[in-house]
């Protein structure tokens, strides 16, 4: 999507300090900020809205059972906000160099309520950190950094007021974050398990 690549440079950066690190990560909510500040993201996040639908076949997540039926704080249904955006949380653990043990953490998001040609391209994924470890790491490691992910999402779950160039004196906007998908020993370590 044209606008989409704003997300990699210019977003405020906060700073986390964990066991004695500084590791820089993104705001959901600045980066949410970001994105409906493009001018086509509110549309193109509610294409679905728009689709034929066959009853009882699935194509995409939005058919799903859980799309349908989440609710916000306020028990309304959340497909019902037109700045709602659901959210997967993915991350994974690679090396960067060869015959050297040093491993990078990559935990990022992606926009499920994108059509699924968008939904995975470079330009409209959220890179919420990366942290840098002598080796992978260790869960109880892992989980200092993603008590800050699970943080913020919990307050923008609720509806964040954001300022944008359409809304200029600000706007509710939701965001929830619903499915982990990432390789078995990352997910174990998402969940808490050693």
């Amino acid at each position: 999507m044209i606008g989409f690549s704003i997300l990699t440079g210019g977003v405020q950066r906060f700073v986390a300090y964990v066991k004695k690190k500084v590791h820089m990560y993104n705001s959901v909510t600045a980066a949410t900020s970001i994105l409906f500040s493009c001018p086509r993201f509110e549309k193109v996040i509610n294409f679905r809205r728009f689709r034929q639908q066959v009853p009882g076949i699935l194509f995409d997540i939005y058919d799903g059972a859980k799309w349908n039926t989440l609710k916000d704080s306020n028990d309304k249904q959340s497909i019902a906000h037109r700045r709602f955006i659901l959210l997967t949380l993915n991350i994974g653990w690679f090396q960067p160099f060869d015959k050297i043990s040093y491993s990078w953490e990559a935990i990022y998001l992606f926009i499920n309520n994108l059509p699924r040609e968008e939904r995975y391209k470079k330009e409209n994924i959220v890179l919420f950190g990366l942290i840098p470890y002598a080796k992978q790491a260790k869960t109880s490691e892992a989980n200092h950094y993603l008590c800050l992910l699970v943080a913020e999402p919990k307050k923008v779950y609720s509806g964040v007021v954001i300022s944008i160039k359409k809304y200029p004196s600000g706007t509710l906007v939701h965001a929830a974050l619903l499915p982990v998908v990432c390789e078995i020993p990352a997910a174990r370590k998402t969940r808490g398990f050693p």
